[in-house]
């Protein structure tokens, strides 16, 4: 580490005075240090690897990966103003720690402390390589322990068992869910760092079964580690956040073409079906709807709020004459099946995956004693 001068400019790039900046931590390295110093510490360090790589260089990189870990195709226009706070920073983190550059072949954190090491202190060294070597996992929640503020947790992959003290995770600790998580260990001290998903027990087998579908790399000569997979794809814990909030930072293109006349008699709604709902991820809008156009059980109804609505029937006679056993909302990441006749929902949700396949993916079921995970 090369010396200093108090008034010289802080090696770490921020611009400030040495004895601004970094001194004071730099001064505090051999004291021991709490979980809220290795946050702060955290927290500097990504900061100061996004500035690195937020250059002309790396906006493609930067774009892309928006893309990526919000679900969000090329053709489409990304809306980050639509974008909630949190899952901005989950955005940074994951970009840092597992997105990998283009040009680079490494992580934006790698190529930071191969590029700016020197002008880390020790802990923000160890600190940035623990979380450069990092990845998101699922937990279950085994018991929490009040008085101490303490979560027994147990991996989902690996089945290990650990116990973490986080303020944050343990307000989340409620009946009934399972998280996603990054979780790191420094001095002993075991802590999570962003990538906080709080996801409904009723979703964990269908979660489970979609990520080890999603994680296998069938090209892969040498089958990697569930570690490699989980870094090369820890996006897709994103994905499955989105899915349960229905949501997609997707600008609506403005309408051209003139508003439909209204007409003088209106059919009446129909009531909305709730007794169980069958959500797909759609991989290729355009592929779905072609096929969902094309099926004789199916008949589109209108297109309302960005999405296509079809009628679906269990059978072709059934379709002919009019009587319909479930409702279809297509849209641009989304397919959600929806039926009060429960007879006929297995059968119709896993036609669908058949028939649309491979343009869809299954991601989980919900019926009524479960609506308040269906969020509209």
């Amino acid at each position: 580490m090369m010396k200093v001068g108090r008034n010289d400019s802080c090696q770490c790039g921020s611009g400030e005075k040495y004895k601004k900046c970094c001194m004071e931590k730099d001064m505090d390295e051999s004291v021991e240090i709490t979980i809220q110093d290795v946050l702060k510490i955290e927290r500097m360090v990504l900061e100061k690897a996004f500035h690195f790589v937020k250059t002309p260089k790396y906006h493609q990189d930067i774009d892309e990966s928006r893309r990526l870990f919000f679900n969000v195709r090329s053709d489409e226009e990304l809306d980050m103003t639509s974008i909630e706070p949190v899952n901005s920073n989950n955005y940074m983190l994951w970009f840092l720690c597992d997105y990998s550059l283009r040009e680079e072949r490494t992580s934006p954190l790698h190529l930071f402390m191969d590029e700016k090491a020197e002008f880390l202190t020790e802990n923000q060294q160890t600190i940035a390589h623990l979380l450069a070597h990092s990845h998101i996992a699922l937990y279950d929640l085994i018991r929490s322990d009040e008085e101490t503020g303490t979560l027994t947790l147990r991996n989902l992959f690996t089945f290990q068992v650990l116990e973490i003290q986080d303020e944050m995770l343990f307000s989340l600790s409620v009946e009934d869910v399972f998280f996603g998580l990054r979780i790191t260990e420094f001095e002993e001290n075991i802590f999570s760092v962003g990538d906080l998903y709080v996801y409904p027990e009723e979703v964990k087998e269908n979660v489970l079964l979609s990520l080890k579908n999603r994680l296998v790399d069938p090209k892969a000569i040498v089958p990697p580690s569930m570690e490699e997979l989980l870094k090369k794809k820890g996006y897709v814990f994103n994905h499955f956040q989105m899915m349960l909030d229905r949501s997609s930072p997707v600008k609506e293109k403005e309408r051209t073409e003139p508003e439909e006349k209204t007409q003088v008699e209106k059919k009446p709604e129909k009531s909305a079906i709730s007794f169980a709902r069958a959500h797909f991820m759609v991989d290729d809008y355009e592929k779905a709807k072609q096929l969902l156009n094309d099926l004789n059980i199916v008949k589109f109804e209108k297109e309302s709020n960005g999405e296509a609505i079809y009628a679906m029937s269990r059978t072709p006679a059934r379709a002919l004459a009019g009587e319909e056993d479930g409702i279809i909302h297509l849209g641009k990441r989304k397919l959600v099946f929806e039926t009060k006749n429960n007879n006929c929902f297995e059968e119709c949700r896993n036609n669908l995956g058949k028939k649309l396949k491979p343009y869809i993916k299954h991601m989980y079921d919900d019926v009524e004693k479960r609506r308040s995970f269906a969020r509209d």
